[in-house]
């Protein structure tokens, strides 16, 4: 209850403060792997109530903390934008449903990271003043199912591909990271041929 009311202080703070302290919702331009013909299964997106819509990215790797505001949005409708792409429907749903593919995202978790620090056991205070690469590393969990029964399950953690070595920058990296993400959720579903059944289908 204390860490919840601190917390709630602190973005009230952020919330005062300079808006480039602030990241709100974006949309990121995806270019899935993919490249065979259209789905034409429906897909649904759930995302996990777990997934917080609202945070604090720490000032530990930063020189100064960044709220995260609107995340939930960014999530769901960027993986959307992603999958129509590959699908004639894709759409947002609350809850997971019996009938036909329905993409749960269980977990998006972001958070700086400098590689130095621990590879070359490097201070942080080092780092910064050495402007040492700056990445996002994004965990997130997901899972796909058809017609209520699970099909697959991944967990996975991989670095943003654009990284900064300006501290003062780190928005381009976050924004670089959820594109990444979402590239290889797209990746995982369908060029590891997890569905390469429907693209026959649709091919006949």
């Amino acid at each position: 209850m204390k860490r919840n009311f601190f917390t709630s202080i602190l973005i009230i703070a952020l919330l005062a403060g300079c808006a480039s302290n602030k990241i709100d919702y974006f949309s990121v331009y995806t270019s899935p792997e993919y490249d065979g013909p259209e789905i034409t299964a429906p897909l649904q997106i759930v995302l996990s109530e777990g997934i917080e819509d609202q945070f604090i990215l720490s000032k530990q790797y930063l020189s100064k903390d960044y709220l995260v505001s609107d995340f939930r949005k960014t999530v769901t409708k960027n993986i959307q934008n992603t999958f129509k792409k590959s699908f004639t429907s894709v759409s947002i749903v609350d809850q997971l449903s019996n009938d036909g593919l329905v993409l749960v995202i269980n977990r998006v978790n972001p958070e700086p990271y400098m590689p130095s620090v621990d590879k070359h056991d490097a201070s942080i205070k080092e780092c910064i003043t050495l402007n040492c690469s700056l990445f996002t590393l994004y965990q997130y969990d997901f899972t796909l199912y058809e017609n209520g029964k699970e099909i697959n399950n991944w967990k996975r953690n991989l670095l943003s591909i654009a990284y900064v070595r300006n501290i003062g920058l780190y928005k381009g990296t976050f924004k670089y990271g959820l594109r990444t993400m979402c590239e290889d959720i797209s990746e995982k579903i369908l060029v590891d041929n997890e569905l390469s059944y429907l693209v026959s289908e649709t091919t006949q």
